[in-house]
């Protein structure tokens, strides 16, 4: 059995925190990453193989993937996470990136790591800064439409990962979760 639905302070519970790891891992692999394993024994992580040198063309579905964790929390727990103004996002994603600064090797933050997507996005024009605007609707655009279409492999991998023995799943079980939920797996 696992390791029970415990508040980790910040008003968040293990659950929720399953939720959000679990919409990064689906998000992940739809977006063609290798989940080497997802882990939520208090504050959760997922580990992807991110590349090295995103191409811009990929660069909308990986600040989605980043974000789309905000969106996925919020549901498990049967709420909705409205999307900030862009402004908002980009003082709160400048701030994080600020922040990041000083925290330990391998820390990210997800709106840091969406913000940074975002400004190679927007590199493929000739103005990238009169981009940012619309390529974070794009990333917006790519949360909505997907959430609902992925969500039952979301749930299905959130409640997985939260019955998990200390709350650990290995890439190729996180896979198998995935495609079972789509009707791929056995």
């Amino acid at each position: 059995m696992g390791i029970g639905d415990m508040d980790l302070g910040f008003g968040r519970t293990r659950r929720q925190i399953c939720y959000h790891e679990a919409g990064h891992a689906v998000f992940y692999y739809h977006a063609n990453l290798k989940i080497n394993f997802v882990h939520v024994p208090g504050e959760g992580n997922v580990c992807a193989e991110w590349p090295n040198h995103p191409h811009p063309e990929q660069a909308i579905d990986l600040a989605a993937s980043c974000v789309a964790a905000w969106y996925t929390e919020a549901r498990g727990r049967g709420e909705t996470f409205p999307h900030m103004s862009f402004e908002d996002f980009m003082a709160y994603a400048e701030a994080e990136r600020a922040d990041m600064q000083f925290a330990p090797l391998g820390l990210v933050s997800d709106s840091a790591e969406a913000l940074d997507m975002l400004e190679l996005a927007a590199s493929r024009y000739a103005n990238p800064q009169d981009k940012m605007s619309e390529c974070y609707k794009a990333m917006c655009d790519t949360v909505d439409r997907n959430l609902e279409f992925w969500w039952p492999e979301i749930e299905a991998l959130a409640k997985r990962v939260f019955v998990a023995d200390d709350g650990y799943l290995e890439g190729n079980e996180v896979a198998g979760i995935i495609e079972a939920a789509r009707g791929e797996g056995s």
